[in-house]
């Protein structure tokens, strides 16, 4: 079982943050908050983007971090996905180099076909071609979510995915969201500020206040 176990403690500047959870394969953990408390802190301590002072963090067997052992992976070798609010596309990139671009297979014909299965999946195939300029907000969303499914992760950590989105663009991506949450198997991170949001997308959910886990809530 790819379990996600989280146990870490770090301070960022004056912020302290001290956290511990777990995540069942298959689950959705929804992070919830007001800015500044901590999520997105949390799931780049799991990227490997920050390093905490102490603790563990591992996905199944495979250690990720471990202050006592001296264990701390580079984020290349963490194997989990991170969306960033940003999206962080490459511009001169068209949108199926930018999800080729993610793939570890080394033979060009076998990334090709898996890029495009992930863009049909997210349903912007027809769009391969576009540079991501050409894009509008929840297309350029998809194809960040294609290429990070595209790099086979054992956990996907979405960090607020609706924040940058007008009403008809969260609309457009809603449908396409849920389908690659069913269609992936391993745990997910889901950070949100808004209670709702939650409560469609999570089956389980952590309030962070001020650096800890304040209230676990089950979803459905």
């Amino acid at each position: 079982m790819n379990d996600l176990e989280v146990r870490f403690a770090e301070t960022v500047g004056t912020f302290h943050l001290d956290v511990s959870f777990h995540v069942g394969e298959g689950e959705v953990l929804g992070l919830l908050g007001r800015s500044g408390n901590g999520k997105s802190l949390t799931l780049r301590t799991i990227a490997g983007i920050i390093t905490p002072e102490e603790g563990s963090i591992r996905i199944g067997e495979h250690v990720l971090f471990d202050s006592q052992a001296g264990v701390n992976l580079p984020v290349r070798e963490r194997n989990v996905g991170l969306l960033f609010q940003s999206y962080a596309l490459f511009p001169a990139m068209t949108v199926l180099e930018n999800v080729m671009c993610g793939i570890k297979d080394r033979d060009k014909h076998a990334r090709k076909q898996q890029a495009v299965d992930k863009l049909s999946l997210m349903g912007i195939d027809a769009y391969r071609g576009r540079l991501p300029r050409e894009l509008s907000g929840g297309q350029q969303q998809r194809v960040a979510l294609a290429r990070m499914l595209a790099s086979q992760p054992d956990l996907l950590m979405l960090d607020e995915p609706f924040s940058a989105l007008d009403h008809e663009s969260k609309q457009e991506i809603d449908q396409h969201l849920n389908g690659l949450l069913r269609h992936f198997t391993g745990p997910v991170l889901f950070v949100s500020h808004d209670p709702e949001e939650v409560r469609r997308y999570c089956t389980r959910t952590l309030s962070i206040v001020e650096g800890r886990v304040h209230q676990e809530n089950s979803e459905r």
